[in-house]
């Protein structure tokens, strides 16, 4: 039987893995407040983090780079995945996302970003549905209703496997 949850396994080498859960302080001055990290017991879920030997930000991206690097006293700093796990029977295994992120090609997709574009198009056709007479356009809702137009819409709208994550939309 295959196992509902998809099994991690266990640390590579000179890298830790920590279950965590994140506390983030309300600030009273408007300025962001550190985020606090604890480790959750065995068996129970929270925020998967890597510590250890990693890279030590997202390149040419500083506030994402603030929101997943936490320097902490007591485990360095870990890199927070947004993979929700637990520990079992000493292998990490991977419950869920605190996010809709999903990854394609091994490209990370935002699925609001595709919706974004997707809602800037309207199909105009003969029902609420797809049909060969069906046209998009950005503007209006309403195009041609040829080939070349449909394709054209759908081509802006396709995600592709890209080396920067806003080439993906």
């Amino acid at each position: 039987v295959f196992p509902s949850k998809a099994p991690a396994g266990s640390p590579q080498p000179y890298t830790k893995v920590y279950v965590m859960h994140a506390q983030e302080p309300q600030s009273t001055d408007g300025v962001p407040l550190p985020v606090s990290l604890t480790p959750v017991p065995v068996g129970e879920h929270g925020e998967i983090c890597f510590g250890g030997v990693l890279s030590a930000c997202y390149w040419k991206h500083d506030d994402l780079t603030a929101q997943k690097w936490i320097d902490t006293e007591q485990y360095g700093v870990l890199y927070r995945t947004g993979d929700v796990g637990r520990w079992r029977a000493g292998y990490l295994e991977v419950v869920g996302r605190l996010d809709r992120q999903v990854k394609i090609r091994g490209v990370r997709v935002e699925p609001e970003e595709v919706e974004a574009v997707l809602n800037k198009y309207t199909v105009v056709g003969e029902e609420d549905s797809w049909s060969q007479d069906a046209s998009i356009d950005p503007k209006a809702g309403i195009g041609a209703r040829d080939g070349a137009t449909i394709r054209a819409a759908l081509k802006d709208v396709a995600v592709v496997a890209s080396a920067e994550p806003s080439e993906l939309v």
